[in-house]
């Protein structure tokens, strides 16, 4: 595969940055006050789910089962991920790129958690995750949870 077509492969792939930490600060610092801040109520679970979503991605990737950012099926990798020459395709719609290329989408980003073996991707989580549950956020600030965007 073509350095460009690698490249051309992995431009679905994104993955969530850190959620910046002024803006949870803000948060804790108006609720104090009493203050109901919608927006940035929405900004910082939006972003803090967003990253857990991509944690949780990136770890499944790191053990061997990466979502197709084409059409969202698993593709499985064989060996350790440091087997820098295997070759990921997607049986469902063709995609594929380098394991070693998609691995550095992720690399130094602070997206691998934990063990791996507590995963709880399967193989239709991307495709079949119901739009209100992408945007189901919880928020506890003090005594209170709510859900936002339901």
């Amino acid at each position: 595969m073509s350095d460009a077509g690698s490249k051309a492969s992995l431009l679905g792939v994104h993955w969530a940055s850190r959620v910046n930490p002024i803006l949870i600060r803000r948060l804790y610092q108006t609720d104090a006050r009493g203050i109901v801040d919608e927006e940035l109520i929405d900004a910082v679970g939006f972003a803090l789910y967003a990253r857990c979503e991509s944690i949780l991605q990136a770890t499944e990737a790191h053990a061997g089962h990466i979502i197709c950012p084409e059409c969202g099926t698993l593709v499985k990798r064989d060996g350790g991920p440091w087997l820098k020459d295997a070759i990921l395709e997607c049986a469902q719609c063709g995609w594929q790129v380098p394991w070693e290329e998609y691995f550095k989408t992720y690399q130094h980003k602070h997206l691998v958690g934990g063990s791996p073996s507590h995963s709880t991707l399967s193989t239709s989580t991307a495709s079949s995750m119901p739009a209100r549950r992408k945007r189901k956020c919880w928020q506890s600030i003090g005594s209170s949870t709510r859900t936002i965007g339901s």
